[in-house]
């Protein structure tokens, strides 16, 4: 690499190695959250086993809702992230930049979680009962309980999600779960 004495070759290798560093922070502190994660995983889920079970040997067939679930697993994993990043963006021995970058993506995902339930509130306004949302920096997710989606509802949920998020038509897929 060529140096042009701005300090700007400088300042590319420095990023790459905070990002590198932040992947190896995820890399590494995964393992130890989903350990420490375990007790509590493994309660909810004898405690959802049983209950399935009891309602078996009632006679009542309950459904698995995907979306409730997909819902749980969501709130599951932006927990952990959470957590690794505050623990970075607390790292005294990390570089700033890397501190910098956790606080960077904290407010991301804030921001990201704030349209989710925006939107999603939204769209139960307009009648749609059942629905999860997932916003990212490139794309949209709207999970829609139903077998089908009509072109008016499909239209009208692009219209939300488009004009809530500022994502473009092409990043919003709309997602029937039936």
């Amino acid at each position: 690499m060529e140096r042009d004495g701005s300090g700007g070759g400088m300042r590319l290798w420095g990023s790459l190695a905070a990002l590198a560093a932040l992947a190896l922070c995820f890399a590494v502190g995964l393992p130890w959250w989903r350990q420490r994660q375990a007790a509590p995983a493994a309660a909810y889920e004898t405690a959802a086993h049983e209950s399935a079970q009891g309602a078996k040997d009632m006679g009542e067939e309950q459904p698995e809702d995907a979306l409730e679930r997909f819902r749980k697993e969501r709130i599951q994993t932006r927990e952990m992230e959470f957590a690794l990043l505050e623990a970075v963006a607390q790292d005294l021995e990390a570089g700033e930049e890397i501190r910098g970058e956790a606080n960077r993506r904290i407010l991301d995902l804030t921001e990201y979680m704030e349209q989710e339930v925006t939107l999603e509130g939204l769209l139960r306004a307009q009648g749609f009962a059942g629905v999860l949302c997932t916003v990212h920096s490139d794309a949209v997710n709207v999970l829609v309980r139903g077998k089908e989606v009509t072109q008016a509802q499909a239209a009208l949920i692009l219209d939300i999600a488009m004009r809530q998020t500022g994502q473009s038509g092409g990043s919003v897929r709309v997602i029937p779960v039936g």
